[in-house]
């Protein structure tokens, strides 16, 4: 396996890209690091921009990861838990619905549920993003949460980092 690590994605924020009331949510995907994803998923061919490859985020929040696909011609649909974040997305999402429905791009979608049932609430999706600053955090390989293992994550958040372990190379 070969180990990547990406830099930058923590360098530009959504200042004008969402509403001022959509920075109260706690856990807003780090702009560079959404886009890249979706970047980097379209140049690996995970994901085509063929209309008919929908990417799936059951941790929609306030709709960061619907506005990245859109920006990059990709259907999205999004699950949120909470109902006020559902309205958060759909007001950020019509601050970009006139210029994407110019460029030909796809609107994307938000729906409110429990992502534990989330077989019952999607039928089919061609690839997911979660957020990947907490994977790990709570689990340290042993079933137990650690403080230490957070603090290693946090670490490399803090150091602009993101590191993904690749199994194709």
């Amino acid at each position: 396996m070969k180990h990547e690590t990406w830099h930058g994605c923590y360098d530009s924020g959504w200042q004008g890209l969402i509403t001022p009331d959509s920075f109260s949510h706690p856990a807003k995907a780090a702009r560079g690091l959404v886009y890249r994803i979706v970047s980097e998923g379209l140049q690996r061919g995970w994901w085509l921009a063929d209309g008919l490859t929908c990417i799936l985020d059951p941790f929609g929040g306030i709709g960061t990861t619907g506005i990245a696909c859109s920006a990059f011609g990709l259907p999205s649909l999004s699950v949120e838990l909470e109902p006020r974040f559902v309205l958060l997305a759909q007001e950020n999402f019509a601050l970009h619905k006139n210029d994407w429905l110019a460029m030909g791009r796809p609107l994307p979608k938000i729906i409110q549920g429990d992502s534990r049932r989330l077989g019952e609430i999607v039928q089919e999706a061609g690839g997911s993003i979660t957020s990947p600053p907490y994977e790990g955090s709570i689990n340290a390989g042993d079933g137990e949460h650690t403080d230490k293992a957070r603090r290693r994550k946090a670490e490399r958040y803090q150091n602009g980092e993101f590191s993904t372990v690749r199994p194709d190379v």
